[in-house]
């Protein structure tokens, strides 16, 4: 019978693996079955606990893993965002980060199919990584919310967001493109300058995913880099006479697809555009008034750029902006200009109902009691003209401080108490 011991406990041993092989088997079919049926969650929390026996895995078992694990993740982001629930988003916003870990981790260990579905699936995962970038991007930088972008945390989600999208394609010029707008918050010039070369390189007319308009800007950030930092003021000028060809590029294309297709579609990339080129324009103007020079050669310039397009918003606003100091009626004159043709830019109502105002001042006498029926009809046409764009403005944008300012100065010198009383009362409220 002893002979026959080692052949038994061999075969005891034997079956008992079997036994774990078909036992593991089972599991992972089971977490399987949680993903074909979409119970992602489940699905998940399983491949999860099996992580924590990853080293007692054969490698192609632990790529398997790592895969399911990765993919029952992201697709709880894809789900959590077709249900628009966005605290599960904000949840679930290192769970790219570490999908993209296993991935990789698997990526080392698998042959074959599993490879291949690996590789495809981090494809598939460079898009969310970039719309987390462009989320932080343009939601925090571009509305100037930098306190929220220089939160740590903030900082470093998008840094291994960009730098993972960066492993999966370095030739892709999105990537870069946030990374430049990344290191322009950071104010590393050098690397941003890099990363706008690597942007253009790479940048195709025919298969870009991001407006002409957004690659303005990044010329925008070298302007403003040459000028502040570097004092280069034609350099400066240069990029933006760069930044408006890629301006130009949008109207032109918006102009094409609105006659083709509903013209509702491009409303939105209108508007922003007409904004990024409006930022352009001031930023420009900023550094002709730098000399007296550069004023003469930009009033020449735009006085010559309305005469040829009279019908350009930007043209009209950009010379008035010019006349300020020189000829406040004149300036008036070509604000209205510009008006006609965009009757709702906030900023051309402010800039006019500013001009009207400070027309007014000199004519105030300063010995008289400042009421209503002490004043010339001149300072309370000025005045009303002035309250009339502030009261639009506020229309636009009812929080604006310097809308609310405005109006309770003018308010105060007609001696309309209650109205100024009202402004005061909004301003208080708008400031908590």
């Amino acid at each position: 019978m002893s002979e026959f011991k080692p052949i038994i406990i061999t075969l005891i041993l034997g079956f008992s693996i079997l036994g774990l092989v078909v036992l593991e088997a089972d599991e992972n079919k089971f977490g399987k079955q949680k993903f074909a049926e979409q119970k992602y969650e489940e699905a998940y929390y399983f491949f999860k606990s099996q992580k924590e026996k990853m080293e007692q895995l054969t490698p192609l078992q632990q790529a398997e893993l790592s895969y399911y694990l990765a993919k029952s993740r992201l697709e709880m982001i894809k789900h959590a965002r077709e249900k628009e629930d966005y605290s599960l988003i904000q949840d679930h916003k290192d769970y790219l980060l570490k999908s993209y870990q296993d991935l990789k981790r698997g990526e080392k260990k698998a042959k074959g199919e599993l490879l291949i579905k690996i590789e495809l699936e981090l494809n598939n995962i460079f898009e969310p990584l970039l719309d987390y970038a462009e989320e932080v991007i343009f939601f925090l930088i571009r509305e100037k919310n930098l306190d929220q972008i220089k939160r740590q945390d903030s900082i470093l989600q998008l840094d291994y967001h960009l730098a993972a999208a960066l492993d999966i394609d370095r030739e892709n010029y999105l990537v870069h493109f946030f990374s430049a707008r990344r290191f322009f918050v950071k104010q590393n010039y050098f690397a941003a300058t890099a990363e706008v070369k690597n942007t253009i390189r790479l940048y195709d007319q025919e298969h870009r995913k991001i407006p002409d308009f957004e690659v303005a800007l990044l010329y925008l950030d070298l302007a403003k880099y040459d000028f502040e930092v570097k004092k280069d003021l034609d350099k400066s000028l240069e990029n933006i006479r760069l930044g408006y060809v890629f301006i130009e590029n949008e109207e032109n294309k918006l102009d094409k697809a609105r006659k083709k297709f509903d013209p509702d579609i491009f409303n939105k990339l209108e508007v922003e555009s007409f904004e990024v080129k409006k930022e352009m324009i001031l930023y420009e103007l900023h550094i002709y008034n730098q000399t007296p020079e550069r004023v003469s050669s930009a009033i020449q310039k735009y006085k010559t750029l309305v005469k040829d397009n009279p019908q350009s918003f930007h043209n009209n606003f950009a010379y008035a902006y010019l006349l300020e100091d020189l000829n406040q009626e004149r300036a008036i004159e070509y604000y209205e200009k510009a008006l006609e043709i965009v009757p709702d830019d906030k900023l051309t109502l402010y800039n006019l109902a500013l001009h009207h105002y400070n027309i007014s001042l000199p004519l105030l006498n300063p010995e008289l009691d400042p009421k209503r029926d002490s004043l010339s009809s001149d300072v309370v046409a000025h005045l009303k003209e002035a309250e009339t764009y502030l009261l639009i403005c506020r229309e636009l944008d009812a929080s604006d401080q310097k809308v609310i300012d405005t109006l309770i100065s003018i308010y105060s010198i007609l001696g309309e108490d209650e109205k100024a009383a009202v402004m005061k009362d909004l301003k208080l409220y708008w400031q908590k």
